[in-house]
């Protein structure tokens, strides 16, 4: 059986064992860990390998003209510097909208202040530990742009890297040399093999033979990923396009380069775009809602939400116990609950199976493309109320069109926030937040207090813990009736109502807040040291073939562990992908309308 952490374990050996001179200083200081030691010296290597990321001057370059804007409209301390949890806020915000990742470790709910279980999540993430290495380095002053761009780039490294590792494992899987050229065949091949690992589970994964990946990755069925016809077609379509641009760039005499290096430049991109590709899903399934919205509210009765996944193809199977763990049900009217559009869009429910160790895909939340357009103009983290209605008046959304007359309501709570922080309003504060989700209710999420809410978890985690005795997902008798009700209650014209109030609080949080020593210590801890060893082997040979390893993963067996009540692997392997395991709606809803008949009815 074919097993990624194996092949990774074997790939980070053979790095260290075909490193050159020039790096035995820093094996010297790997051995020093490990036997114990201060990692001092590996703090001091990590940060002269973060000042040589210099010499990439044009992509740099980029991520700073990226991070700009935000930098320039985010608070500061008295010094100019970015406090500690403004950092993780930007990045947070940074690779969601740039890149379609939702890093683990920067995800706002990681971040509760004086949470024993939030330092515990921040040491085991490696994002939050190279920031507090780069901290440290500082000495407290805080993060300038170049130190934000510094630390994005880094993160974006390790994610390449572990990419690099999957394409490397690739080439091993098809017996394909990374000394010489592929062939074209070979390099969709490679590409195809490598997108399979990108969007399948590590647990299904390690289910499957080296053979059964092979049959996958050839053939068009959708069994192990509902979407991977479409996701062929667009590694294909990226593909030739990146060729294209590159072939206007160079001798057009010149064959298109395929050695290892050049299919890893073409993967490394698709990588980077795959957040984005993956988004279009996304838009498709939140108009499946908006068409039985109640009125404009940005708000689906939840009898409705669940007819529609009868009536809709997508899967809006989430129990009302699991939605309220998500904190996607507005229970305003207790009777009648509802669920949230942009806060169920941007929930765990709609992430893909995790493949990646640093993030994960998930729907893009379409406020930051709002707040981001806000930032630009303003340049401040702080605005006038009349500056803030002439600017919102003429931004559009997807479903608000621009320009627009404010309601006196929306006018005279932007001037509540204003006396309430004396005369302008913090734009990165909740109370800001809500007020923009009483703007675009189908857009930006109501930002739920600090700490109100438990770290959303994937539906089989919350039935283990929270929901023991409850299902994450409701019965098929249950979608059939909530689909009659929501009829019935559409036939009464019910659906056109738009005068419900959209709940508001009057508590304010701002991102500005001092960090608690403890949550800083961790950086010297033995966690981090172990960390410390995991980053540099990670960081310092990005794009490393993994030669010694690719004989290793051949010949290693995987053992996979059954999942509860399969008697065999073999009977589990042979089940449809949606009885395997909860599917986020996305994938559910790309099923064919017989899969899809087979699993609701």
């Amino acid at each position: 059986m074919f097993r990624p952490s194996a092949f990774l374990v074997a790939c980070g050996l053979a790095q260290f064992a075909e490193l050159g001179h020039a790096r035995l200083g820093m094996r010297r200081d790997l051995g020093n860990v490990e036997h114990g030691l201060s990692a001092a010296a590996i703090e001091k290597r990590l940060l002269v390998e973060l000042e040589d990321m210099e010499v990439h001057g044009k992509r740099l370059t980029e991520i700073r003209a990226q991070l700009l804007p935000m930098y320039a409209a985010l608070p500061k301390r008295d010094n100019g510097g970015l406090d500690h949890k403004v950092v993780r806020y930007a990045l947070h915000r940074f690779f969601v909208h740039q890149r379609g990742w939702h890093l683990h470790g920067l995800e706002p709910s990681s971040d509760v202040a004086n949470s024993s279980a939030a330092r515990s999540q921040l040491s085991d993430r490696m994002p939050a530990y190279i920031q507090g290495l780069l901290e440290e380095r500082l000495h407290g002053q805080g993060f300038r742009l170049r130190e934000l761009v510094v630390l994005a780039a880094t993160i974006e490294d390790l994610v390449h890297n572990e990419e690099m590792q999957w394409l490397s494992a690739a080439y091993a899987m098809h017996s394909i040399s990374t000394d010489g050229e592929a062939s074209l065949q070979q390099v969709d091949l490679l590409l195809d093999t490598f997108m399979f690992f990108h969007v399948v589970s590590n647990t299904t994964l390690s289910r499957m033979s080296q053979g059964q990946i092979r049959r996958a990755v050839t053939s068009s069925s959708n069994r192990y990923y509902a979407g991977w016809r479409d996701t062929q077609t667009w590694v294909s379509d990226t593909r030739l396009g990146l060729e294209q641009t590159e072939r206007e760039h160079r001798n057009p005499f010149d064959e298109t380069p395929r050695d290892f290096f050049s299919v890893a430049r073409t993967a490394r991109e698709l990588g980077t775009r795959f957040g984005r590709y993956q988004d279009l899903e996304c838009r498709s399934m939140k108009q499946a809602l908006i068409d039985v919205e109640q009125g404009d509210t940005g708000r689906v009765p939840l009898r409705r939400f669940h007819g529609q996944a009868a009536n809709s193809g997508w899967g809006f199977s989430e129990s009302e116990g699991y939605l309220r763990h998500l904190g996607v049900l507005d229970e305003s009217d207790a009777q009648r609950p509802s669920v949230v559009i942009p806060n169920y869009m941007t929930s765990r429910t709609n992430c893909l199976p995790e493949s990646s160790g640093f993030y994960s895909v998930c729907c893009i939340n379409e406020c930051e493309e709002l707040l981001g357009s806000l930032e630009r103009d303003l340049a401040s983290p702080h605005a006038t109320p009349e500056q803030l209605i002439e600017l919102v008046a003429a931004l559009p959304s997807e479903t608000v069109e621009a320009p627009r007359n404010l309601s006196a309501q929306l006018v005279g709570r932007l001037h509540d926030i204003a006396a309430h922080h004396g005369s302008r309003v913090p734009v990165h504060g909740r109370l800001f937040a809500q007020w923009m989700h009483h703007a675009y209710p189908r857009e930006c999420p109501y930002p739920h207090a600090q700490g109100s809410l438990a770290s959303p978890r994937t539906p089989d985690e919350w039935m283990a813990t929270d929901g023991v005795g409850s299902s994450a997902i409701i019965t098929k008798a249950e979608i059939h009736a909530a689909a009659n009700s929501a009829e019935e209650e559409v036939g009464e014209g019910d659906i056109t109502n738009a005068s419900v109030e959209l709940p508001w609080s009057a508590e304010e949080e701002l991102p500005m807040l001092s960090v608690p020593t403890q949550e800083r210590s961790f950086v010297r801890g033995i966690t981090g040291v172990c960390l410390s060893a995991a980053f540099i082997s990670a960081t310092i040979l990005a794009m490393s073939t993994c030669k010694a390893a690719l004989t290793f993963a051949k010949a290693t067996p995987s053992v996979g562990a059954l999942p509860l009540h399969s008697p065999t692997q073999k009977q589990w392997q042979q089940q449809p992908l949606a009885k395997q395991r909860l599917l986020p709606p996305r994938l559910l809803g790309r099923f064919s309308s017989a899969e899809q008949k087979s699993h609701f009815c």
